[in-house]
């Protein structure tokens, strides 16, 4: 029996029914790997901080180190906040890079009885998932 198959046998004046229920299955799912030139437009590093209060009342106020890079390709900008992209391409701001990448999608399928198998009842692109970064 297939996953998200679900059966119920019933007994009719001696003769059996078989009813088939099917649950459509979510699946997420990754494209083969693309490749696609961008412009670094920005680099940003926001360092953490950390604020105390003045005589006896006491704030404490914490955020957190923050560093990404933003490039410009020709589906638009996007910003990537990964450290270690940040550290790798901070001092190359407005050079052209090479991203390689894979998009994201959520489906939804349900099983076809003619054909045996899950067929996709919708297919959305939910984000996209940033391999690498690399300099030309």
């Amino acid at each position: 029996m297939m996953k998200g198959m679900g059966l119920l046998v019933i007994m009719l004046g001696g003769v059996m029914l078989i009813i088939t229920n099917v649950i459509p299955q979510q699946r997420r799912e990754l494209s083969s790997t693309i490749h696609e030139d961008a412009v670094i437009t920005d680099v940003v590093a926001t360092p953490s901080r950390h604020d105390g209060g003045a005589g006896l009342q006491v704030n404490s106020i914490i955020v957190p180190d923050k560093f990404a890079v933003v490039l410009k390709c020709q589906h638009g900008q996007f910003i990537v906040d990964q450290k270690e992209l940040f550290e790798k391409l901070k001092d190359h701001k407005g050079e052209t890079v090479d991203v390689s990448y894979r998009e994201v999608y959520r489906g939804k399928y349900t099983w076809n009885f003619q054909s045996g198998e899950y067929q996709a009842i919708t297919r959305n692109l939910v984000g996209i998932d940033i391999l690498d970064v690399s300099l030309k």
